[in-house]
């Protein structure tokens, strides 16, 4: 027990130096010193998973030792029983809350595992994305994109017909629609077109002042 207790001390140690160096390195601003952080905090990563899969693996081979140590502190003790008496434990039922307790502890050592595995890829992950920003400020930066509420030139305003906006301001010159061109006899320099009715009228009425200045004749 104590072995493993020296063992996960050494790794702790060993792990709160990377990340005390990598504190550094990250107030320095200093390239190399973050270079070498992000190298070390894979190393880190992988030095946090194997010390919580020793913590797990000595839950299991000190077992025998734990339960003992337990049942040694709970046995005699005073406790509360359902029926709101106080009476002493006795070996048996200090056995059986003992035995729970362990089985209680293997569940938070393999939640503690994955969480502490996940913290320390989550920090390497961070280190590798600032030591790249260091090397290229533009790494994290994003394409500036123009303002979306800029109209386009032949978008129709959705807001009030407003006079003073700079849009209603501007000289433009005219632009004629776009319409098909007249009929030749409608372009200017021509003669206007002649009803068929109205010629047909004139041809009648000359016809008669012909005929009536025949008649007048001697």
């Amino acid at each position: 027990m104590m072995l493993f207790g020296l063992i996960l001390g050494i790794l702790f140690f060993v792990i709160a130096g990377v990340e005390l160096f990598g504190m550094i390195a990250a107030t320095t601003q200093k390239i190399v010193l973050t270079r070498i952080y992000f190298l070390l905090s894979g190393l880190t990563a992988l030095i946090t998973f194997a010390a919580e899969l020793l913590r797990v693996i000595a839950h299991f081979l000190v077992k025998g030792d734990l339960i003992s140590s337990c049942m040694a502190a709970v046995t005699g003790a005073k406790a509360e029983t359902v029926t709101g008496t106080v009476a002493a434990i006795d070996a048996s039922e200090a056995q059986k809350l003992c035995e729970d307790d362990w089985q209680r502890g293997i569940w938070w050592d393999i939640g503690w595992l994955v969480l502490t595995t996940c913290l320390a890829l989550l920090f390497a992950g961070l280190a590798g994305a600032y030591y790249h920003q260091l090397l290229d400020p533009s790494f994290t930066r994003t394409a500036s994109s123009p303002p979306l509420n800029t109209p386009a030139p032949d978008a129709f305003p959705m807001a009030p017909y407003n006079m003073t906006s700079p849009y209603h301001q501007q000289d433009l010159p005219f632009v004629p629609p776009k319409y098909a061109p007249p009929p030749p006899e409608y372009v200017a320099g021509h003669p206007p077109p002649v009803n068929v009715g109205d010629k047909k009228l004139g041809e009648v009425e000359g016809l008669e002042r012909v005929s009536l200045s025949d008649e007048r004749r001697p």
